[in-house]
């Protein structure tokens, strides 16, 4: 019955599907396959999906019901593309979001400016406070003051966290792992910047990385967004149009993302970066990500 409903065109779905051998029949007919992450486990859907990797088959989660279940299992490009609403313009307070982390870039920044800024906000000011003496540091002291745990930080640490801090409001209805690529990729480019012939200021590199995904974070063009906000000339080009040799560790990045190898021995031949080196900096780009995640 269900060879002959499938031969007129229908489209057959399992429901609450556990896999046993005597399925195999049926799951050779369905188009769409059906998880209940209230009938079984992560790790018996895990197990599932390895017994269906030969099947040309839609895979359907339902009744996923917290954020640590998407996390879990849920991975695509579909995260960082962005949604973009027409007629939707920037919030006030996403704008003043982008332009904190717009300034906190500059290479001329004002430190009693920030300072004030992260005084003002008792969220960043606790965070700032847990992060400067999490194990990360590894202090041997206790920081207490907003002015004091600024200076240890230094300039470049000091933006990154700023950065991290905007780029988590900018994204509170999103998905973490839109926040966790941010920074992955605002690390990876910097750290790539070191190795490269071409000598960026690792703040102009980080923040290429980790604006990259600003039209998917807040559902808007990217050139809308660059318009609000007085970047340098080669960060726009590099964010809008993908051109110019700052946008190279752009695609470099992504290109390594997506496992795509020819083109990531092609762009860092051009950025003169050792192929080798690469899965070490992605790797404590990583690494960097995590421990800022767990003490932020």
């Amino acid at each position: 019955a269900c060879r002959e409903i499938s031969r007129k065109g229908y489209l057959l779905a399992l429901d609450d599907f556990t896999y046993t051998e005597e399925m195999e029949p049926l799951i050779e007919l369905a188009d769409i396959i059906k998880f209940d992450f209230r009938l079984s486990s992560v790790e018996e859907i895990r197990a599932y999906l390895s017994k269906l990797a030969g099947h040309k088959v839609k895979l359907l989660a339902e009744k996923v019901e917290t954020s640590e279940e998407l996390e879990e299992l849920f991975q695509g490009y579909f995260f960082c593309k962005p949604e973009v609403i027409q007629g939707q313009d920037i919030g006030a307070s996403q704008l003043v979001q982008l332009q904190i982390m717009a300034e906190i870039n500059k290479d001329d920044f004002d430190f009693n400016q920030v300072e004030e800024l992260v005084s003002s906000d008792v969220g960043i000011s606790y965070k700032l406070l847990r992060y400067i003496n999490s194990p990360y540091f590894a202090r041997p002291g206790k920081i207490e003051a907003i002015k004091q745990a600024l200076v240890y930080m230094g300039a470049d640490e000091m933006r990154r966290f700023i950065s991290l801090m905007a780029i988590t409001n900018l994204a509170a209805d999103k998905p973490r792992e839109l926040i966790n690529l941010s920074c992955i990729r605002g690390k990876f480019c910097e750290l790539l910047g070191r190795q490269s012939r071409y000598q960026f200021k690792p703040s102009m590199l980080f923040t290429v990385g980790m604006f990259s995904l600003m039209d998917a974070i807040m559902d808007q063009p990217m050139a809308k967004i660059m318009e609000k906000l007085p970047l340098a000339e080669d960060l726009v080009k590099a964010l809008v149009a993908r051109k110019g040799v700052l946008a190279g560790f752009l695609v470099l990045v992504i290109a390594y993302e997506q496992g795509r190898w020819t083109a990531v021995r092609k762009v860092a031949r051009k950025l003169g970066i050792d192929e080798a080196v690469i899965p070490a900096l992605y790797a404590e780009a990583c690494d960097w990500n995590n421990q800022v995640a767990a003490a932020v």
